[in-house]
């Protein structure tokens, strides 16, 4: 749940800052194309996704995705402090969403290894609320810092959180590193199976 609520409060911080460096960087077009952009990687990632995170360590896999996620908060750093922020917003909105898409599935998969059937619903609810209260403090947080300080310390602030989550990550997942639940073959293929 701590890596849940920490992961959803950089995702709400992410919706602001980015949104806010891009309006004034270039316009409100700009911050569609951004949402555009993330969101089509997104769709598109996730049929890949899926089927690596059956074909692999899913402790593996979670490491690579939070990677990918530092990855493009280091493009956001970038582009908070940079003359000419376009090309590294677009940067972060495709690193992190794959990573942000990798970590999905392979949670699950952990959280299915890791908790009882009959408890998963009670789960399922506990992290639920959590991702919300991260959205809620990370919009909330971003907006404020945003008023009071330059854009950078927000983007520092999701930095700091992505290592909390790096660190969540070793501490408590390791023990659920599991081997592939399907042999390794052609991607569309496996997407087809299901």
């Amino acid at each position: 749940m701590a890596f849940s609520m920490a992961s959803f409060t950089t995702i709400g911080l992410s919706l602001v800052v980015t949104s806010w460096i891009a309006a004034v960087e270039g316009s409100v077009f700009l911050v569609g194309q951004l949402f555009f952009a993330s969101s089509t990687t997104a769709f598109v990632f996730s049929i890949y996704a899926g089927v690596v995170t059956d074909r692999k360590n899913r402790l593996l896999i979670i490491r690579q995705g939070q990677s990918l996620r530092i990855l493009g908060v280091c493009a956001l750093v970038v582009a908070a402090l940079g003359s000419s922020a376009t090309p590294w917003l677009f940067a972060y909105a495709v690193l992190f969403l794959l990573g942000t898409v990798l970590n999905a599935g392979a949670l699950d998969g952990i959280v299915q290894l890791a908790v009882d059937e009959h408890l998963r619903m009670k789960l399922a609810i506990r992290v639920s609320i959590c991702r919300q209260l991260g959205i809620l403090c990370g919009t909330g947080l971003g907006g404020v810092l945003l008023h009071h300080l330059p854009a950078i310390w927000p983007v520092l602030l999701m930095a700091v959180l992505m290592m909390v989550q790096f660190a969540i990550i070793n501490l408590f997942f390791a023990d659920y590193q599991n081997a592939p639940s399907k042999p390794p073959g052609d991607i569309i293929s496996a997407w087809r199976e299901g």
